[in-house]
């Protein structure tokens, strides 16, 4: 029999699950390949500590930009990699998935998953709106006849949305999140501290010491790095106010595209988000002090979901079980 499979192919983090079974699993969207041949070297966790690291001869490729598939080929590689995993291809059967996709794509950036998850050795993919997907995991009652507003920070991008009555009634979307406040993070201290950082140490300070909140300023992390004056080795001590200076304006930003939405929203709805406020998920909701700094921000109650890593994939997974994922997605065989 072939296993039903729920996919959150993510910039940063691809997230997976199995109908019937519990727990979902994570892996970072990472393939390493050997130049020239595309022989696969590694997947996930090995293949991302290979970023900035390796020879000419081997390429460690990212194939999700902005929450969208990018590079089709490696994408097939990475999500053909966990299905082996999970013993999910044979020469006698083939997984049927359900894949999230960020609200809005085009049709081209639909087909580009579509492929990928074809090509890994699926027999047939239903398209699910991440919007719907992650308000569900969340907790959230998608089909009443209330609003509520979700905000999905990602790695690559920032979905925003009102869902009622089964769909998303208002939505936005901007390409500041997680990997923004990573390049923000590197820009500031290559200037203020003269120290050049990879992606990889950036993401680490921004987990240890991230804060949009003041009374965290005072924690500090030493780092190493490349001098941007001798060129050689340097260490320096990173505070949590540093990166907050770093963050702030992107979190602006942010903020202002959620007002945007909230006041594009129906008058119908509008008194059910000023009850309920707003619900954040994806990773980089994690960042210490966001809601509450979007919160003051919007003057609107902003809580963070319980389990925002997973929540899109929690979703697919729940209308897996429950039977109503076929109220939510688009679907085509091969």
């Amino acid at each position: 029999m072939s296993k039903h499979i729920g996919l959150d192919l993510g910039t940063a983090h691809t997230r997976i699950c199995v109908r019937g079974e519990e727990g979902i699993r994570r892996t970072p969207s990472v393939v390493s390949v050997r130049t020239g041949t595309g022989e696969i070297l590694a997947v996930g966790n090995d293949a991302k500590q290979m970023i900035g690291r390796t020879p000419h001869s081997v390429s460690a490729i990212r194939p999700v930009r902005g929450g969208v598939v990018d590079d089709i080929e490696h994408a097939s590689l990475l999500v053909g990699a966990l299905f082996d995993r999970l013993g999910a291809t044979s020469v006698f059967r083939r997984p049927v998935v359900t894949a999230a996709i960020p609200y809005g794509c085009t049709e081209t950036e639909k087909r580009a998953l579509e492929d990928a998850v074809f090509e890994a050795g699926a027999s047939a993919v239903s398209l699910i709106d991440a919007p719907i997907a992650a308000a569900t995991g969340a907790g959230m009652r998608i089909a009443g006849t209330g609003g509520g507003m979700i905000v999905d920070v990602g790695a690559g991008r920032t979905e925003i949305a009102i869902v009622s009555h089964g769909g998303v009634i208002v939505s936005g979307s901007l390409p500041i999140a997680g990997d923004a406040f990573g390049d923000a993070i590197i820009r500031y201290l290559a200037e203020e501290q003269h120290i050049l950082i990879g992606d990889n140490t950036a993401e680490q300070i921004k987990h240890k010491i991230g804060t949009l909140d003041p009374r965290n300023d005072a924690a500090s992390l030493s780092i190493s790095g490349k001098s941007t004056q001798m060129g050689g080795a340097l260490t320096v001590t990173v505070t949590g106010g540093m990166l907050r200076e770093a963050i702030t304006p992107l979190v602006d930003r942010l903020a202002a595209t959620v007002r945007k939405v909230m006041e594009s929203t129906p008058p119908e709805l509008a008194s059910s988000l000023s009850d309920f406020g707003i619900l954040m998920t994806g990773g980089s909701a994690l960042l210490a002090g966001l809601p509450e700094y979007m919160g003051q921000a919007l003057n609107v109650r902003v809580a963070r979901s319980r389990s925002p890593i997973t929540d899109v994939a929690a979703g697919i997974l729940q209308l897996m079980e429950n039977g109503e994922l076929r109220r939510y997605v688009s679907s085509r065989a091969r």
